[in-house]
């Protein structure tokens, strides 16, 4: 039997985050329990994650710009190399998601974020192997806006940075425990036990991506909605005279597609969400031939075969923003889960606000409010 103070099940990118800035607060006893034989087996290594100040809402949005400084300039030693390559990114939409695109823009300027609004003819010159659309095109693009502060974010790097951290603190990082029990007395969480090991404990931190709804029932916990996806990703090779572009991120969720340059490759996504159950997330042929056709109509890109393709889940609550705090019925229970996407780009925002409720404080700023488990939106499937 072992007595860690502190328990997190799931070293993905939320229990890691969460496990380094506890340790970076003096907070120290601790294991992590993570399910699989290796780190990132799932959502957190199979993310093509870029960073973009404005994601879609207001409140992804704060979460990114208390992320940014951490992104930009880590803590001396985290790690070998820069985590946040800026190379902008380009946000862009038809008539269809026009209204839509508008709003983030005026969002984007409340928050002082650095953007210029661009007509869609001069898009091309910025990433040339773009199709804008023809003047008769019903998806020809209408709307498009540039965020120099967008960047390739080091994933890996970014979730081993935490990873080593933590230990070199004294975190106890442990693979091949898996759950199957979780322990209470009275209102209150005291332990696990997993397939081969117990541990009791102060407070349980729900941090088990995909299967965070499942740690939630086993500690007859709160329900709140945890909906993994499925998105896939593929990537092609470059031509020759190519293979050094550092075009900007670009994204249309109109056509649907987004792609980018990486190492050259270029990644691409028709930005696919099927609801999947909790497991290794195999691709489908037919959404790869999804991607690939839409990657072919929208670009100059011509190939033969995939250099690559994969699969990952990203998991969102019931209104899509995610769950950082206690839970409302299990006491000891701290829920930091349902990223969506933005599991990567928000991570030092999220883990550190765990970190800070988990140590007792009761932040009661807008963006903790809005990620608050016990939320009534967080229970109602929209």
């Amino acid at each position: 039997m072992h007595h860690p103070k502190v328990v997190i099940i799931g070293a993905g990118i939320c229990g890691a985050a969460t496990a380094y800035f506890l340790a970076r607060a003096g907070v120290t006893d601790i294991t992590v329990l993570e399910a699989e034989d290796a780190f990132n087996r799932h959502s957190s290594g199979r993310s093509a994650s870029y960073f973009v100040p404005m994601y879609e809402t207001r409140l992804l949005a704060l979460l990114a710009r208390t992320a940014e400084p951490f992104l930009q300039t880590p803590p001396a030693g985290f790690c070998e190399a820069p985590l946040l390559d800026r190379r902008g990114a380009i946000l862009a939409a038809d008539e269809s998601h026009a209204s839509l695109h508008d709003q983030e823009l005026r969002v984007a300027r409340d928050l002082g974020l650095q953007v210029q609004e661009l007509g869609p003819e001069q898009v091309p010159a910025m990433i040339p192997v773009l199709k804008v659309g023809a003047a008769e095109d019903p998806h020809r693009l209408v709307r498009a806006a540039h965020y120099a502060g967008a960047g390739a974010l080091d994933t890996h790097a970014l979730s081993m940075g935490y990873i080593t951290q933590a230990r070199r603190a004294g975190v106890r990082f442990l693979l091949n425990q898996r759950v199957s029990r979780v322990r209470w007395m009275g209102e209150r969480v005291c332990g696990v036990d997993t397939d081969s090991d117990s541990f009791d404990c102060d407070v349980l931190v729900n941090a088990a991506g995909a299967w965070a709804g499942e740690l939630a029932a086993l500690a007859q916990a709160s329900t709140p909605v945890v909906d993994p996806r499925r998105r896939h990703v593929i990537g092609i090779d470059l031509p020759d005279e190519l293979r050094r572009a550092r075009w900007p991120f670009f994204r249309c969720p109109s056509w649907p597609l987004y792609f980018r340059p990486e190492a050259g490759q270029v990644l691409a996504s028709a930005m696919d969400a099927e609801p999947v159950p909790p497991g290794d997330c195999p691709t489908d042929d037919l959404q790869v031939a999804v991607t690939a056709a839409a990657l072919t109509e929208h670009t100059t890109l011509t190939f033969r075969r995939l250099a690559t393709r994969w699969a990952g889940l990203r998991v969102y609550s019931a209104d899509g923003a995610p769950l950082v705090g206690w839970d409302a019925r299990r006491e000891g229970f701290l829920w930091v889960a349902c990223t969506g996407g933005t599991g990567m780009q928000s991570s030092p925002a999220v883990g550190a606000l765990a970190a800070q409720i988990l140590m007792g404080a009761t932040p009661s700023d807008e963006v903790a409010r809005a990620l608050n488990p016990a939320r009534p939106s967080a229970f109602v499937s929209l």
